[in-house]
């Protein structure tokens, strides 16, 4: 017996009509009949007169009682195990390595059980979103994609939230033999028709619409794929050839700040070069705690 055939057959005693019923359900009206059939059997004892105007019989007035006792029941019985479930388990927080703002501020949460994870997105499609749908993890740490509207629209079908929570400051990186390490001070329009490398394949749309969006989608930036095996242990030993490299300062000074063959320009037009970051989660999460951390994490007071 499926317990959503006690919904149905407390909905149908309700219109005593299969076609209201089934449109109340938002069902065809011939599924519910078989399931009211079905139900009868399970049960034994017929619970709908079905001569002229539709009735419950004795049974079935009997039979919707206990229907409605038992979801009653069942119901509570599923959200106590739920809230048990998240009131025990800590906010999951995965690290995207974005520096260390992340740290700084889950520092200063109290009251409010978290762990930081570096789930593996190794093979998964649309990471960002794939940890999340698969219940991987609670909050990604991510970019600021909330005012992106192609992502954030994909993001919304999802029942995903995307949300801002500081910007961090960021760099450019290229090698001492391209033009543009030359300049003295770098300007935006000195990047025109520049060429940016991506080093993650998972990630290429993303970063491929992102820096635009940071950077100025005048500039007619080319993008090319330049996959890493293992991105965070090796992305500091690539060949930049004629390509530049953008990402937070801190974590760009860590992969490359011990070569003599690469320039790091953490300013353009004489001011620090920032990149807004933000997180991602779930609106349907039912661990209360998540929402509070979220709040937290993108309270810029």
């Amino acid at each position: 017996m499926n317990t959503e055939w006690l919904h149905e057959y407390i909905v149908f005693a309700r219109h005593l009509n299969f076609s209201s019923a089934a449109k109340a359900l938002n069902m065809a009206q011939p599924t519910l009949s078989k399931h009211m059939i079905a139900l009868e059997k399970w049960v034994g004892v017929p619970l709908i007169d079905r001569g002229g105007n539709l009735q419950l019989t004795y049974y079935g007035h009997r039979f919707l009682e206990c229907a409605q006792s038992t979801l009653t029941t069942l119901n509570s019985g599923v959200k106590a195990c739920r809230e048990l479930r998240h009131s025990n388990r800590p906010v999951r927080v995965q690290w995207f390595d974005h520096g260390t703002y992340l740290s700084d501020r889950l520092s200063r949460v109290k009251g409010i059980p978290f762990e930081l994870t570096n789930t593996s997105t190794e093979g998964l499609d649309e990471p960002y979103f794939a940890v999340l749908d698969n219940d991987l993890v609670d909050i990604v740490s991510s970019l600021d994609f909330s005012t992106m509207p192609d992502f954030s629209k994909a993001a919304q079908e999802r029942g995903t939230k995307t949300a801002a929570t500081v910007s961090a400051p960021a760099a450019l990186v290229m090698s001492t033999e391209h033009p543009l390490s030359h300049i003295g001070k770098l300007k935006r329009a000195d990047l025109t028709q520049a060429e940016f490398l991506i080093v993650d394949r998972a990630y290429y749309d993303l970063w491929r619409s992102y820096i635009p969006y940071v950077l100025g989608s005048d500039l007619n930036l080319r993008f090319t794929l330049k996959s890493v095996h293992g991105v965070t242990a090796n992305m500091g030993s690539i060949d930049l050839g004629r390509g530049i490299v953008f990402y937070t300062a801190e974590e760009l000074r860590r992969f490359y700040g011990g070569r003599d063959d690469v320039v790091i320009v953490e300013e353009l037009d004489g001011a620090p070069l920032s990149v807004p970051l933000g997180i991602l989660y779930r609106e349907d999460n039912e661990n209360p705690l998540v929402h509070q951390l979220v709040r937290h994490l993108t309270d810029n007071g």
